[in-house]
């Protein structure tokens, strides 16, 4: 296994999964991707 940068909170499971996020371009529910968030309309948004 190996270590994400910076600490992880309280109660988040070591994992590279991510909470989803709103799409910046439709406002569309994201999901992690390893790299980016992406969403169902395949625009990718990055983690601001």
């Amino acid at each position: 296994m190996r270590n994400s940068p910076g600490p992880t909170p309280p109660g988040t499971p070591d994992s590279d999964e991510r909470d989803p996020i709103e799409c910046d371009e439709c406002g569309q529910v994201a999901q992690w991707r390893g790299t980016v968030y992406r969403c169902k309309a395949g625009h990718e948004t990055r983690r601001r």
